[in-house]
């Protein structure tokens, strides 16, 4: 790599677009300033959606803060994990506090309960909205910036033109992803590894079940079995066209890799960034060079632009294998008795590493051109033959770039200096820039006896900063003409105004919170719902097929139902009639809608939402803030029921959900209880505003990808087909008119006997979600009878999910 990336750090560039860099250590933290990061973010000992990064102390982080403040750069805490309420109540403020106190410049947030304390406690304290808060478009963005926050992280998921319809319509930041690993979901909205054991991608513990290899029924996979596991994404070729979407933040995914990778990746987006900004669109031409080594530092099988400019499919994916790959370096010329001999296709440098399989590699010894070959020796058990290709998967020569340019720390703060050296008064000595200034005084400067200072010589001597991170810029210096300034006097001046200087460079955003630490406490309804409850909650039925709904009607003691959308699209008429139906029994229909709402989407939706108003149902059940906001614009009052994938965890997120329904001028009946959280972690939750679904399928993920593309069975028609993973097995169903995919678990939830729902939680209502279930199994599930009567049992055919087990 060229050495031109030890640049000129320029603010201006800075107050344009910013360069975001991952760091899972200090000495990362340090590297990706150093290579030209304008902001880090970073997670702590807690509350991280990387749990396992290595993550800082609360020194540790502090340091890190005090570091990227004396280059004037930003750090940003990860607190984008769901929070129970045990841990918002005693941990949170107190965990915050000393970081905010150093100066902290952002928090990144997932929780809507962690959102409202840190709003409320910290109100000066910048707030980001995660990617984890699965923002999809202007809606939600306007809504969460009218909250309270600064900035949104839009999903992965989003294009460039949805991109600019949030940033021509809303006023927030916002900050969107440009490299590096893609989930198969959108962020936020995956349960995979959570139900697949205990580790939850929503507490920041994601065990990457989607990089496994799976099976489809009743097909046979050619190309590899990884069909979840995205490529990489390197929007460098489209940064332009990011810019000029309006994205400020430019995101580089990699909390979890190490610092050749971190440091690597920010030097050449800078380089590019620099680039657009100094010569425009004309002059911007991304170097293949560089594109290289980007693949060298990592990739799943070479790079995708992600979403910005490519839909879904095979295209996208990493199907042979889910890691690193490298880049292709060699290849086998013959093989004599493990005597191998290799031609280079690409430069070679001394050290690099070529994959051999999955478990064994070696090295090279020296450095080649491309063209020029080698002989290595290796165990002849090794089935190397002549005509195949080699990876590189450790560039030696990137490693070391880094460790020259980017671990050691060459960045210099210029600072100006002004020296007073009037005889008979103290001396003095002031560094400054633009932002700051210390003044420190010496000793009374005496007359010379003989030989009086030089202006040249204390300019000299002022300017000898050494280790520290300033840099002289402008010099000057007062002098009587008959002035005696001692050396060592003048040397001690200097120390202490730069010793001071830096310490005001750390310091300069230091703030004071206010109240000292603070315990939380729990916002419920509890004693409301003693008097408004009923003595047994309401029972409430999704329907994805109107062949049951006759069926569901035998059982009185169900008062709402709701319709899945796309029967609005399917079966018109008779939903019609259903809706009326329910209304003549004095019970309610409401109408389930998308998972997903993408811009792109927008004028689909709204049709949707008109033509429910004249279906005359009684309210929506919303999946996502984007449909909130619409919801609200389209039918102001609008009846709202929110879905389990809106998170409340804990007491103050429900109270957070409550004011965005508000601020959507809409009315809220119910929020829906999470998937994850036990029946103790529930019961601060609960109360009569909320519904617990108690049997169904669970929504394992929510993608924009699709499997029956993936495999070429894609008919544009709503359609199912069937994963396997070892013992698991899923049911993934398109759903072409909103251009989403679902995966559900084959197992259902089923918790309709716990005792617990009906002695200690006591919901508002209970749920149960009908998909394909046969008319004896509905009949069989709805004995409302049975579930106080009934013994709780988890067998081969249903699951008890969280409900006593958790999640870490």
């Amino acid at each position: 790599m060229e050495e031109q990336n030890l640049y000129q750090y320029n603010k201006e560039n800075a107050k344009k677009v910013e360069i975001l860099a991952p760091a899972g250590s200090y000495n990362i933290c340090k590297a990706v300033i150093q290579a030209g990061a304008d902001a880090v973010y970073l997670g702590g000992d807690f509350f991280g959606a990387r749990a396992y990064a290595g993550n800082f102390h609360e020194n540790e982080l502090i340091d890190a803060i005090e570091y990227a403040h004396q280059f004037d750069r930003k750090i940003y805490l990860t607190v984008n994990t769901l929070l129970k309420e045990c841990e918002i109540n005693s941990r949170l403020i107190s965990y915050i506090k000393p970081y905010y106190e150093a100066g902290l410049d952002a928090v990144i947030v997932q929780d809507f309960g962690v959102f409202n304390l840190i709003r409320k406690y910290f109100p000066d304290l910048p707030i980001h909205a995660s990617t984890q808060m699965t923002q999809t478009g202007p809606e939600g963005a306007e809504m969460l910036f009218k909250a309270g926050a600064l900035r949104v992280v839009t999903s992965r998921e989003l294009n460039c033109k949805e991109i600019k319809d949030i940033h021509d319509r809303c006023d927030v930041e916002i900050e969107s992803f440009v490299h590096g690993a893609l989930c198969y979901s959108y962020s936020g909205q995956c349960l995979l590894s959570s139900f697949n054991g205990t580790r939850s991608g929503n507490r920041g513990r994601c065990a990457q079940p989607c990089r496994l290899a799976y099976d489809v029924a009743g097909e046979k996979l050619k190309d590899g079995k990884y069909i979840l596991s995205p490529k990489d994404m390197c929007a460098l070729p489209v940064l332009p066209d990011v810019i000029e979407a309006g994205v400020y933040s430019l995101k580089i995914e990699g909390r979890m890799k190490n610092v050749t990778y971190a440091a690597g990746v920010t030097a050449i987006y800078r380089k590019y960034v620099d680039m657009y900004l100094e010569k425009g669109r004309k002059g911007y031409k991304v170097s293949r060079q560089d594109i290289m080594a980007l693949m060298d530092l990592y990739n799943r099988g070479a790079f995708t632009e992600g979403y910005y400019t490519c839909g879904k499919g095979a295209s996208m994916l990493s199907l042979g294998r889910p890691n690193h790959m490298g880049t292709k370096a060699l290849r086998i010329m013959e093989n004599v008795n493990g005597r191998i001999k290799c031609k280079a296709l690409e430069s070679i440098n001394a050290h690099d590493v070529f994959e051999i399989d999955k478990e064994h590699s070696f090295s090279s010894g020296s450095a080649l051109k491309e063209g020029e070959t080698f002989v290595v020796n290796l165990p002849k058990k090794y089935r190397l033959n002549p005509g195949m290709e080699l990876y590189r998967t450790k560039n030696a020569a990137l490693t070391d770039w880094v460790r020259k340019c980017f671990e050691s720390e060459h960045l210099k703060v210029q600072a100006d200096i002004s020296y007073t050296g009037i005889t008979g008064r103290p001396m003095s000595l002031t560094i400054y820039n633009d932002s700051l200034s210390v003044t420190v005084e010496g000793a009374v400067v005496e007359k010379a006896a003989r030989q009086p200072a030089s202006k040249t010589k204390i300019t000299e001597q002022l300017t000898k900063l050494g280790d520290t991170v300033l840099k002289p810029g402008h010099v000057e210096v007062i002098l009587s003409e008959d002035a005696f300034i001692p050396a060592s006097q003048l040397n001690e001046l200097r120390r202490e105004a730069a010793g001071k200087m830096v310490a005001a460079l750390r310091g300069r955003k230091r703030r004071k919170a206010v109240g000292g630490l603070y315990n939380t406490k729990s916002i419920n309804d509890k004693q409301i719902c003693e008097i408004q409850k009923k003595p047994e909650p309401q029972i409430s039925v999704l329907l994805e097929r109107l062949e049951h709904f006759k069926t569901v009607l035998e059982f009185p003691r169900v008062s709402r139902i709701y319709f899945d959308y796309n029967l609005l699209y399917d079966a018109p008429s008779e939903l019609l009639n259903a809706v009326k139906e329910l209304h003549n029994m004095d019970k309610e229909a409401v109408l389930a809608l998308p998972h997903i709402l993408k811009a792109e989407n927008g004028q689909i939706f709204e049709s949707l939402l008109k033509i429910a108003l004249e279906y005359n149902f009684d309210g929506y059940l919303v999946r996502n803030l984007e449909e909130l906001g619409m919801a609200g614009r389209i039918n102001k009052n609008a009846r709202i029921y929110t879905d389990a994938g809106l998170y409340i965890t804990n007491s103050h997120s429900k109270e957070q959900l409550k004011q965005f329904a508000e601020q959507a001028q809409t009315i809220l009946c119910k929020m829906t209880l999470p998937y994850e959280l036990t029946a103790s972690e529930l019961e601060p939750v609960t109360d009569y505003n909320t519904e617990l679904i108690v049997y169904g399928k669970i929504p394992m993920m929510l993608s924009q990808q699709c499997v029956r593309k993936t495999v070429g069975k894609c008919d544009h028609n709503n359609g199912r087909i069937v994963i396997e993973n070892q013992n698991n097995q899923y049911d993934v169903q398109s759903n072409c008119r909103f251009c989403y995919t679902l995966t559900r678990g084959a197992k259902p939830l089923d918790i309709r006997m716990a005792k617990e729902i009906y002695t200690k939680l006591c919901p508002g209502a209970i749920r149960l979600e009908i998909s394909d279930e046969d008319e004896e199994k509905i009949r069989k599930l709805l004995q409302i009878e049975a579930f106080y009567e009934g013994t709780l049992n988890e067998d081969n055919r249903s699951t008890l999910g969280h409900f006593y087990r958790g999640v870490e």
